[in-house]
């Protein structure tokens, strides 16, 4: 006899979060029940590979999924085929309901990525003062700069330089023609 694996059950089941949202979207206000599927959803999203990474800014991460989730509970729009009247509600199917855990999940997703920009700048703003004072900047601090540095001195010397078309490589019979077709080159 084969042993069946039992059916793995979602954190969040999809018609349970359609229902509660509905209902607090007819209410205009989050419930107790809803919040606390905010929460599941933040804190398991924060678990996301890409974000586990960022231990240090896990509280923050958490805080920011849940105002952003906060913030986009009044732009869910529940029905795909017309706007939501505000009183019936009808069952969850994924052929007519949108997914609020879709939804919501895109938004943290967003606002991840939002912090970690404005992280990423903050730090850069903490390095650069930490150089000019005399102390050490974070680990590849220094040597991010000097590849921008590099990248920015190359480009520059492509605009101003020789790039390799000028006018010894090519003889009259090979040059080519300064306007062709009326396109100016």
């Amino acid at each position: 006899m084969s042993k069946e694996t039992p059916q793995r059950k979602n954190y969040i089941e999809p018609s349970e979060f359609y229902n509660e949202m509905m209902v607090c979207l007819k209410e205009n206000k989050i419930s107790n029940r809803l919040s606390f599927m905010f929460q599941k959803l933040a804190e398991k999203y924060a678990n996301h590979p890409k974000f586990v990474r960022y231990s240090h800014l896990r509280e923050d991460l958490v805080a920011t999924a849940l105002l952003s989730c906060v913030k986009s509970f009044p732009k869910f729009r529940p029905y795909k085929d017309q706007p939501w009247d505000g009183e019936t509600i009808r069952d969850y199917h994924y052929t007519y309901c949108n997914n609020p855990f879709a939804f919501f999940t895109t938004c943290i997703h967003n606002d991840f990525l939002h912090l970690l920009r404005n992280e990423y700048k903050q730090r850069n703003i903490v390095n650069k003062i930490r150089l000019e004072e005399g102390l050490e900047a974070d680990y590849g601090y220094v040597d991010m700069i000097k590849d921008k540095e590099e990248a920015e001195r190359m480009n520059s010397d492509d605009l101003d330089g020789d790039n390799g078309t000028s006018d010894e490589y090519y003889s009259k019979e090979d040059k080519p023609e300064e306007t062709a077709g009326g396109i100016q080159w």
